[in-house]
């Protein structure tokens, strides 16, 4: 064997052994292209709820903080089911060069506003839409978790406690979790159509007001009688649009002490009118004391109008 072919021969060798360790060191990258997030088969969640919250839908990672990142990112727009492969291939960039693996294989994301509403509550009152700032914006559930709902006062409306319980029955595991919400109702209230003067307006008029229907977790403190508005004055300038609360309006007396008023005789239907003094002033709804003209029999009735009582018999 001559010079030049041992240099031939050498060259392979060390060639041959380079291209093995090129083929080691290749498989090598390929194993540490990839990473995991461990997750949930479920995920509910409030419509804004922060990232620090979805960061729960986390169990574990191997993943980059950019690519956890992109999966919080799909969690907070998403709804439905998605896979490995969706994320992949409609969230990832095509330059990453990292094959992520989502487990398990499919996760379902829901409003938790799909959960609440399994709560049976009456008909005049619902759910207001959950604030992100709320303890409890991300719930989630393995594959075998089932969850019920209670709550000891959602018959009425206001700030509430609801306990979402769930229960893995495999597992023999349980535990509850307390969400803070606020139910309404639907209202009927009265808004003035113009600035009503405190100073110019001590009479009312039905013709400057209108009727509106409002949500509210506190109905009983506006004043809703339309018809009996012209019985009370304000307290305040009432603004244009703003609703008219109880506070805002005072009664009127209807009726001053020792005035002839108009009675009015109801019996099952029937009804007579009549002429009697008042001993007594006093407000739309009370009852006072009145004498007859004629004789000195007090009955008591109460004022419905102006200088005008109503009797039951």
């Amino acid at each position: 064997m001559n010079l030049k072919k041992f240099k031939l021969y050498f060259f392979l060798i060390i060639f041959q052994i380079l291209n093995i360790k090129l083929g080691y060191t290749s498989i090598d990258i390929k194993l540490k292209k990839s990473c995991i997030i461990n997750s949930y088969n479920h995920i509910y969640k409030t419509e804004k709820a922060s990232e620090e919250k979805l960061q729960k839908s986390i169990k574990r990672t191997t993943c980059s903080k950019k690519i956890n990142l992109m999966f919080l990112n799909l969690l907070k727009s998403a709804q439905g089911s998605f896979t490995t492969r969706n994320f992949q291939k409609l969230y990832l960039p095509k330059d990453l060069g990292v094959k992520v693996i989502i487990k398990p294989s499919q996760i379902k994301i829901s409003s938790f506003i799909k959960i609440l509403k399994q709560l049976q509550l009456p008909n005049n009152i619902f759910l207001k839409e959950l604030s992100s700032d709320n303890k409890f914006s991300i719930l989630t559930l393995e594959k075998n978790d089932q969850i019920s709902l209670s709550c000891e006062d959602c018959s009425s409306p206001g700030k509430k406690t609801i306990l979402v319980k769930v229960k893995n029955f495999e597992k023999n595991v349980s535990y509850s979790v307390p969400i803070e919400l606020t139910l309404l109702t639907r209202s009927q209230i009265i808004i003035p159509k113009k600035n009503i003067d405190y100073f110019n307006n001590k009479k009312l008029f039905k013709s400057d007001f209108s009727k509106k229907w409002i949500e509210t977790t506190f109905p009983g403190k506006y004043f809703k009688s339309f018809d009996k508005i012209i019985f009370f004055k304000p307290t305040k300038t009432l603004k244009k649009g703003a609703p008219i609360l109880k506070r805002d309006l005072i009664p009127i007396k209807l009726v001053r002490p020792f005035t002839p008023v108009k009675i009015i005789l109801s019996n099952k239907g029937i009804k007579l009118s009549g002429i009697a003094i008042a001993k007594k002033g006093g407000h739309y709804g009370e009852v006072i004391p009145l004498k007859n003209k004629k004789g000195k029999r007090v009955i008591f009735g109460k004022i419905i109008d102006f200088n005008k009582v109503n009797i039951e018999i």
